[in-house]
């Protein structure tokens, strides 16, 4: 039985990403202490090994009790702290353990996924332990950041990764949190079309052959998939396309040219336009930057 499904348009959108997890910091806690990761540009994370502590944010009105298992994330890299008592200037002789981690897109500019995310993710130990594989992974993490056993980082690194699919998924289970690309991915005619155009992005689409993938008028698939994905249709598939060449620029040793044609750009012109515009650098400064070795900024 094959493990791929065309259906999993989840694991299509975030293969469209280049998603990078890294632990940093799994420390042991007490007296007077905080904790804060914002700032950095990037999704901060935070899961609770051991103990309890206190979440503090600009946008609640009071701190959030934070326990052994809860895990916390900012999709936007909001201001957090993270302190041993309800009191910031209170010290405590209980310890706690924190693991700490960023995820990584390494691109700038619009990104649907986490437009779509809220602020703050927070997944109390219970709703984890509900989903079963979630609360699996986060002790896996928690156990082998304990270890000191070779590979240690590159595997808390590869788990730190499935850990943010199954972040998503659950996000994705709560209804009432669904907005923007998950709202898209909760409604089977607007998923049907996502799927189809992350299958063949490079194929000749229009407003009206994804509408019709979907079941819909284009003039009312137009509206919903705005509506719910929270930009319009061909906007979506341009940012996919450039997103699916900025991946064939720095792992493939294809022309500029070859690589716009697979993508669906005609004209290598317009491609390199649409590419500047969208991640503030040239397709040709990326392809030069890779081969001296060298990160292209996006």
């Amino acid at each position: 039985m094959a493990l791929h499904s065309d259906s999993d348009l989840l694991s299509s959108i975030l293969g469209s990403l280049r998603l990078r997890a890294e632990i940093f910091a799994h420390g042991d806690f007490c007296g007077l202490w905080r904790l804060d990761t914002s700032g950095a540009g990037r999704m901060s994370f935070h899961l609770v090994g051991r103990g309890s502590c206190w979440l503090h944010t600009r946008n609640q009105t009071a701190p959030v009790a934070l326990n052994a298992g809860d895990l916390i994330a900012f999709p936007r890299d909001a201001w957090h702290e993270i302190t041993p008592e309800r009191d910031p200037q209170q010290a405590t002789d209980a310890h706690t353990t924190v693991m700490c981690g960023y995820f990584d897109f390494g691109e700038h500019g619009h990104n649907a996924l986490l437009d779509a995310l809220p602020d703050l993710i927070h997944i109390p130990a219970e709703q984890a332990t509900q989903q079963g594989m979630l609360e699996l992974v986060s002790r896996l993490l928690l156990t082998e950041a304990s270890d000191q056993a070779l590979g240690r980082q590159l595997a808390l690194d590869r788990m730190a990764e499935v850990l943010f699919v199954l972040m998503v998924r659950q996000v994705m289970a709560r209804a009432e949190d669904e907005r923007g690309l998950l709202a898209a991915l909760a409604d089977p005619r607007i998923s049907r079309a996502l799927s189809a155009i992350h299958a063949q992005p490079g194929s000749n689409w229009s407003v009206a052959s994804m509408a019709a993938r979907a079941g819909m008028s284009r003039t009312a698939f137009s509206l919903e998939f705005a509506a719910r994905a929270g930009v319009p249709p061909m906007r979506y598939l341009s940012e996919l396309r450039l997103r699916q060449a900025d991946r064939m620029l720095r792992d493939s040793r294809n022309s500029v040219a070859m690589i716009a044609e697979s993508v669906g750009y005609g004209d290598e012109t317009a491609f390199r336009r649409a590419y500047q515009r969208f991640f503030g650098v040239g397709p040709g400064a990326v392809r030069a930057g890779r081969a001296t070795g060298m990160n292209a900024k996006s």
